[in-house]
């Protein structure tokens, strides 16, 4: 997770070369607060719910990670690029997460799924990373201690969604445009290679 961390950290300073703007003020890499961290573990653990060790080993590592904002002027091709945003591992939050599972979100997310043993809302989906109404990306804590990143009709391991928005330079949806002209190079200016995850 230190190569992602450092890669995003690189990110932040690419995106200035695009005049990159930002929906939230807050730092869009955030160091992890290892209290609420711990604190959210023991929340779950509470109610039989393990952290995948990949989940955990991020959020040990890097916190926050929030690169919502609208499409820079002069960059075309891609309406939703949907910039990578994950949710805090944080106690409230999670308490409300637990609720919603409770209310209705865990016949939704299992349906003939036996193997998800939680899951949450981690961010908004790539229409709502836009700016307008849009659904919800959700993680899914499976019995055998992996994560499923449920985003909309795709579904990935955690790894393996992390890896997809590092080669797209943070915005994975950029994948699914024909033709565009992010400078998808330049946003990935000095990165480092990931580890096999």
């Amino acid at each position: 997770m230190n190569a992602v961390k450092s890669n995003l950290l690189a990110l932040v300073e690419n995106l200035k070369s695009i005049n990159y703007k930002y929906e939230f003020e807050y730092p869009q890499v955030d160091r992890p607060d290892l209290k609420k961290v711990e604190e959210t573990i023991r929340l779950l653990s509470a109610r039989n719910i393990s952290v995948p060790p990949a989940v955990l080993a991020f959020y040990q590592t890097i916190g926050i990670v929030e690169f919502s904002g609208p499409v820079p002027t002069g960059l075309q091709g891609c309406n939703y690029p949907d910039p990578i945003s994950l949710a805090p591992f944080d106690p409230g939050y999670m308490q409300g997460e637990l609720e919603v599972w409770d209310d209705h979100l865990e016949e939704v997310l299992i349906g003939d799924n036996a193997d998800v043993e939680f899951g949450y809302l981690i961010s908004g989906d790539h229409i709502h990373k836009a700016g307008f109404s849009g659904g919800s990306y959700y993680l899914a804590f499976l019995k055998d201690k992996s994560a499923l990143m449920i985003c909309n009709e795709d579904t990935y391991s955690f790894c393996e969604y992390l890896k997809l928005c590092n080669d797209w330079g943070g915005f994975p949806g950029l994948r699914k445009a024909k033709t565009h002209n992010w400078p998808i190079e330049r946003l990935k200016d000095n990165f480092i290679p990931l580890p096999e995850i």
